[in-house]
C-alpha cells in the first residue's frame, strides 16, 4: 500500500523547526522504520537540516517542496507590516500565506505525477486546494483522508472537498464532535475515526539525579529552590498569562518559574504578546526564566527538573500533549478542563481545574499544595506516569494502519 502523508504547510518534517504536527508525523516515520508495513511517503517543505535528518529514515521516501526565496521575503514583509502597523497577534497563519499557496500548487503537481493508494492531509485545510487542480479530485476520490489536530476556523473554499474525504481522522472525540456539528461542512459520524496522539515514551521518561543536577546548574537554580514549569506556545490560549499571575500571587522567593517556548516555534519571530509577557513578568523577573525555543529531544531534561508542571489551557484544547509528556516524565501536572484533555489524562491522574474567574487563585493554591505535600505530589506523578505510557509510537502506528486498511 503506497501512502503519502502531506506534511505541515508551515514547518518541515523531520521536525527540526518544531511544531506538534511535524513531531507527530516524525513519530509515525520512526515507527515505520521498525515495522515497515506500508510504502510510506512524506511530502514536506524543504529545509537543509530536515533533509539531512531525513537520511536516517530508510523506509520512508521524502518529496521536498523548495519554496523560492522571494516567497519567504513576501511572507516576512506581510508579518512585519501586520506586527508594526496593526499589532496583530495571530500572525502565524497569515504570515505563511504565500508559502501555503505555493505549497498547494506543488502538492497538486505531485498528486498528478504520482499514483498513491492513500493520501493523508495533516491538519492543513488550505492544502486541500491541490485536489481541485489537475483532475486530482477525481483521481483520488475515496483515497484521501484528512487528519485534523484542531477544529478548522475556516475552510478557504474547500468545504466540499473536506466533506467528501474518505475518512476524517480526529485526535479526540471532542474534535470529532465539533466538526460533525459544524454546519459549514457535511461530515457523517460514521465517516469519522479517532486516532489518539502519541509521544516518544523512550525519550519522555524520568531522568537521573546527575542529569537534573547539571541542568539546575545551567539555569543557576539553587538545590533548595522549587521549580514550576510551563511548556507551550506563548499565546493567550495556552494560559501562560494565568501561570505568571499565579506565581506573582504566591510571593515565595524560593520558587522559580521556567517558561519554555515561543509564539512561533523556531521561526525567530517575536510576537506582541511575547513582549507583553516580558513586561508582565517584571515584578518577579529574578524568579522567571524564559528559555525560548527548545528542541523536542531536549525537553525531557526540562520536565525532569520541575517540581510541578502547570499547563492551563484557556481554549478548548484538542488534546494537550505537553500534559502527557510531563506525566510520562513522572511529574505532577496542573491543567484545566478543556476540550479533549480529559480523554487523554483520564480521571485522578493530574489536577484538573475549572476555567472561571477564580482560576488564578486555584492555580496558586494547587501549586502550593503540590510543593508542600511530597506524598501527594508523588502519588499524583505515579498515577500520571502509568496513564501516559499508553500513548506510545507503536500504538499510534497501529491506529494509523487500522484506519487505512479498514477503509
Amino acid at each position: 500500500m503506497k501512502v503519502l502523508v502531506m506534511g505541515s504547510s508551515k514547518f518541515p518534517v523531520p521536525a527540526v523547526k518544531g511544531g506538534a504536527v511535524p513531531n507527530l508525523i516524525e513519530e509515525l516515520i520512526q515507527q515505520q522504520e521498525i515495522e515497515n508495513k506500508i510504502d510510506l511517503y512524506c511530502c514536506s517543505l524543504w529545509d537543509k537540516e530536515a533533509e539531512t535528518e531525513s537520511q536516517k529514515y530508510i523506509h520512508t521516501k521524502f518529496f521536498w517542496a523548495r519554496i523560492p526565496q522571494y516567497i519567504h521575503c513576501i511572507d516576512q514583509a506581510v508579518i512585519a507590516i501586520l506586527k508594526k502597523i496593526f499589532r496583530m497577534e495571530r500572525l502565524l497563519s497569515i504570515g505563511f500565506l504565500f508559502q501555503i499557496i505555493w505549497f498547494s500548487f506543488y502538492t497538486a503537481k505531485l498528486l498528478k505525477k504520482e499514483n498513491f493508494d492513500k493520501v493523508v492531509f495533516e491538519n492543513s485545510v488550505p492544502l486541500l486546494f491541490a485536489l481541485k487542480l489537475n483532475g486530482n479530485k477525481r483521481k483520488y476520490q475515496d483515497k484521501y483522508y484528512i487528519h485534523m489536530h484542531s477544529i478548522p476556523r475556516r475552510y478557504y473554499g474547500n468545504a466540499r472537498v473536506f466533506s467528501e474525504c474518505k475518512r476524517l481522522i480526529s485526535i479526540s472525540e471532542y474534535v470529532a464532535n465539533e466538526i460533525v456539528a459544524d454546519r459549514r461542512v457535511i461530515i457523517r459520524p460514521e465517516q469519522v475515526k479517532v486516532m489518539y496522539n502519541c509521544i516518544d515514551i523512550g525519550l519522555m521518561k524520568p531522568g537521573t539525579k546527575d542529569e537534573n543536577y547539571k541542568l539546575r546548574e545551567k539555569y543557576s537554580l539553587a538545590q533548595d529552590e522549587k521549580v514550576i514549569l510551563f511548556v507551550g506556545r506563548l499565546c493567550k490560549e495556552k494560559g501562560i498569562e494565568e501561570v505568571i499571575k499565579s506565581v506573582i500571587e504566591i510571593e515565595n522567593q524560593q520558587i522559580k518559574l521556567i517558561i519554555v517556548g515561543t509564539n512561533f516555534y523556531n521561526s525567530g519571530i517575536v510576537s506582541p504578546y511575547e513582549e507583553y509577557l516580558q513586561k508582565l513578568a517584571q515584578p518577579i523577573k529574578k524568579q522567571i526564566i524564559f528559555t525560548g525555543y527548545v528542541d523536542y529531544s531536549k525537553m525531557p531534561y526540562l520536565y525532569n527538573i520541575a517540581d510541578v508542571v502547570v499547563l492551563p489551557s484557556m481554549w478548548e484544547e484538542p488534546a494537550g500533549m505537553t500534559i502527557i509528556e510531563a506525566m510520562a516524565c513522572c511529574k505532577p501536572v496542573i491543567t484545566t478542563l478543556s476540550g479533549g484533555i480529559p480523554e487523554y489524562t483520564g480521571e485522578n491522574n493530574c489536577i484538573v481545574l475549572e476555567k472561571d474567574n477564580t482560576l488564578i487563585l486555584k492555580i496558586k493554591s494547587s501549586i502550593i499544595n503540590v510543593l508542600n505535600d511530597p506524598f501527594y505530589a508523588n502519588e499524583l506523578a505515579n498515577r500520571g506516569h502509568d496513564r501516559a505510557r499508553r500513548y506510545n509510537k507503536a500504538f499510534y502506528y497501529e491506529q494509523f494502519l487500522k484506519i487505512l486498511v479498514e477503509s
